[in-house]
């Protein structure tokens, strides 16, 4: 008898608790990708792609709530029929009658903390990486769709996109580029009938880019009222002004624990960390070249091809971001500063000035450094190579504005103490007492990144890990609440039934998000003590779960007593 009782119950439970699942899900699915369709302009397989790695979030919080309006309604027909009295005559006791219901509540649960751990991370995952590598038809789809692409100092309009699969690039018809610059005011226009675009993705910083260039554009600034054409201009590598943020809800539960114990893992550290590794290996080159000037009075290790510099200055110091500054000590030759350029081991020419700069660069894209040498004071350079023997040729100078050479290898001993310097060392190493560098800035710049940056991206996984469990237990609690409040109210009342449930589930996922966003955020609470709103926010969460633990019991007891 009881086993098939609960065959019975479990088979109304499944029915209705499976239909309302599919027309809730369907329906805010549909819902949430319309706004996307019609912010962002995707196309039809990336709404289609949206929609599917949606579906997997939709369900980790349609399911509850699905398995509620089941349990609310099928109990409550089981009572309005007087089954309940039946069953009661036959000796069943209300936990047996009950019993489907904390089946289902147990499987719900299960289900929501695989979704919401596992299934749900990895197919967001999965969909914001599809899209974000398919940027160059994101941003094309978005430009013919808007007509107008934003960027944090540039402005880019066109009135039609033609996309060339087989090519690197795609073609605009109609654009103006405005570009401005906040602090000074300078306003640059620049209209083309037709551009070349060039949409890209910068896997270290995780910034999407576009290279421009405009076909005999019209050019127009606010500092010069007039007009000119040039044959081509090009506006190389500008970024999106929005990076991917971190969203602990993406990431796994073994992906939470792995960042909480080990947060260079973030996207956060991971955008930040390049920057501070380029600053340590500035400050190890600009150190290292310093030093071997003080001792030596000189540096004859840059090469170019098939060309060395031999470089001596009477005056050398630090300028910060790479840079070595070089200066001369008097007028005379000997206290000037002097390049001379070897070609094939033999002098070729002579530069001399009163200032210059040593520089290391990066390149954008493949990330490598490469030094640049500049002299731009007093100028003066002597070809040592000129033919013949005529004392009036060989040797004479010529005074230039500036002297340059650029794309130098970087010596092999700076190069293996750069290479030295991964994204994990510059992390854990390169702060103070690290070893790595003691350059102020980059420490204020890693104390930055660990005591705000870190420390909030701690907060996050905390209160989504909490946030996440608690949600998935108060499913069994809000399955079994429906159940007794079925048999209570009884069919006829069925409406109150639910709406009796629902509030105190309404009022449970409301603690929980209120907890979260408590836990999360130091300052809406909690000015002088941050940490205490962790404990805080936990707490609301949990008192959550427990206020709707102590109402189900209640219920329960009520209904065992009639």
């Amino acid at each position: 008898m009881n086993k098939t009782l609960f065959r019975y119950i479990s088979l109304d439970l499944l029915k209705a608790a499976g239909l309302t699942l599919v027309v809730l899900t369907l329906t805010l699915t549909t819902l949430g990708i319309i706004e996307p369709l019609r912010k962002e302009g995707l196309d039809a397989s990336q709404a289609l792609l949206v929609f599917v790695v949606t579906l997997p979030v939709m369900l980790s919080f349609t399911l509850p709530f699905a398995a509620l309006f089941a349990a609310c309604f099928v109990y409550g027909r089981f009572s309005q029929d007087n089954e309940l009295l039946a069953s009661r005559a036959s000796g069943i006791s209300t936990i047996t009658i009950l019993l489907p219901a904390l089946v289902l509540g147990i499987a719900v649960t299960l289900a929501s903390l695989s979704l919401s751990n596992y299934i749900a991370p990895a197919m967001a995952r999965k969909g914001t990486e599809a899209i974000t590598n398919n940027v160059r038809g994101l941003m094309c789809r978005k430009l013919a769709v808007r007509g107008f692409l934003g960027f944090q100092d540039m402005t880019i309009h066109a009135d039609r996109v033609y996309r060339y699969p087989d090519e690197d690039y795609d073609k605009l018809q109609g654009v103006v580029v405005v570009k401005r610059t906040a602090k000074s005011g300078h306003v640059e226009i620049m209209a083309a009938k037709s551009a070349r675009a060039r949409f890209g993705l910068n896997h270290a910083t995780h910034r999407a880019f576009v290279n421009l260039t405009l076909d005999e554009p019209v050019l127009m600034s606010s500092d010069d009222p007039s007009v000119r054409t040039e044959r081509t201009a090009s506006i190389d590598s500008v970024s999106f002004d929005r990076r991917i943020k971190e969203k602990p809800a993406w990431y796994s539960v073994n992906e939470l624990l792995a960042t909480l114990a080990d947060p260079s893992m973030s996207i956060t550290v991971q955008q930040a960390i390049p920057r501070i590794q380029q600053a340590i290996c500035n400050d190890i080159f600009a150190r290292h070249i310093t030093r071997a000037f003080q001792t030596a009075g000189g540096y004859d290790k840059f090469i170019s091809h098939n060309e060395r510099y031999i470089i001596t200055a009477p005056k050398v110091s630090v300028g910060g971001s790479g840079r070595i500054v070089l200066g001369a000590g008097g007028l005379d030759n000997a206290q000037l500063v002097v390049i001379t350029e070897i070609r094939n081991g033999k002098p070729a020419k002579r530069a001399t000035a009163t200032s210059g700069e040593i520089k290391i660069t990066w390149d954008k894209f493949t990330k490598k450094p490469e030094i640049s040498i500049t002299l731009d004071k007093d100028v003066r350079t002597r070809d040592l190579t000129a033919p013949g023997d005529d004392p009036a040729v060989i040797g004479a100078e010529t005074t230039r504005k500036a002297w340059r050479r650029g794309q130098i290898i970087i010596p092999k001993e700076i190069r293996a103490r750069i290479d030295e310097v991964t994204p994990h060392e510059a992390y854990n190493n390169g702060g103070r007492g690290g070893g790595l560098t003691d350059n102020p800035t980059i420490h204020e710049e890693l104390d930055l990144l660990n005591n705000k940056h870190v420390v909030q991206l701690r907060r996050d996984i905390k209160s989504e890990i909490h946030m996440r469990l608690a949600f998935s237990l108060s499913c069994l609690l809000m399955v079994m609440l429906g159940g007794v409040l079925g048999l209570i109210f009884r069919g006829g009342q069925f409406v109150s039934a639910l709406v009796t449930a629902i509030l105190p589930a309404a009022t449970v996922i409301a603690t929980i998000l209120m907890g979260k966003n408590i836990a999360r955020n130091p300052d809406v609470l909690f000015d002088n003590s941050p940490d205490a709103s962790i404990f805080v926010g936990l707490t609301i969460i949990w008192g959550g779960i427990t206020i709707l633990a102590i109402v189900t019991g209640l219920t329960y007891w009520r209904l065992s007593r009639k």
